[in-house]
């Protein structure tokens, strides 16, 4: 809202600004462009300039065209500029804003949206069957994603003593926990039978993510 009440005020020529200050902010909009453009061929991995044990996200470079929109509005903002129009240039200065935005925001967003932990998760866990009766916690690691997926209560525990006693109750409990909390402080406390449900990179944190079960049966039930 700052930003339009300053673009109509300058328009309206009751703002006066330096003469390099537009000038320069539509050099800005190229950079972003360009930016953008760039980073989404090296976070998609077709650029390989990141280090061999980065994350990438493939998928992402298909969408680097988005970086063309800025780029080409910060050229037709430039002739405007150059022609005095400055109704013309805060005009296209919105069109630009809105369709770079919307475009970034529906999609490149949708391509990073499958590699998320807490979809995959619940999805192998099956945590989000309606059908069973089961707990769900939390140990060191939580999005509240997962409630939305699993559409259960996710128990929050402070200790890898409170984890430990979670799996311990008969009712089956799925607990999601980082692949090294559970390695160095819950497995050994651990004194019934478990299994890994699903497992997950979580990028957030960059960490392995577990959810580790005491519904050991459920498997045995599957088999044929």
């Amino acid at each position: 809202m700052l930003t339009a009440r300053f673009l109509v005020r300058w328009r309206d020529g009751d703002a006066a600004v330096p003469r390099w200050l537009m000038p320069a902010a539509v050099a800005a909009l190229a950079v972003v462009g360009l930016a953008v453009g760039v980073g989404l061929l090296v976070g998609g991995g077709a650029v390989p300039v990141l280090p061999a044990k980065a994350r990438v996200f493939p998928g992402l470079e298909g969408w680097a065209w988005v970086g063309l929109v800025p780029l080409a509005g910060a050229g037709v903002l430039a002739w405007h500029l150059l022609r005095g129009d400055r109704p013309a240039f805060v005009t296209a200065t919105a069109v630009v804003a809105v369709v770079f935005v919307g475009l970034l925001a529906a999609f490149p967003a949708l391509a990073v949206d499958r590699y998320k932990a807490p979809r995959e998760l619940v999805r192998q866990s099956r945590v989000g069957d309606p059908g069973r009766d089961l707990r769900v916690a939390s140990l060191d690691w939580f999005q509240p994603s997962v409630v939305f997926y699993a559409r259960r209560e996710v128990e929050k525990l402070p200790t890898p003593e409170a984890a430990a006693e979670f799996l311990a109750v008969p009712t089956p409990g799925f607990l999601f926990v980082p692949e090294t909390t559970w390695s160095k402080g819950v497995a050994n406390k651990v004194a019934v039978p478990h299994r890994v449900a699903a497992r997950r990179y979580d990028f957030y944190r960059n960490c392995e993510v577990l959810v580790v079960t005491n519904d050991v049966n459920e498997v045995a039930g599957r088999r044929p």
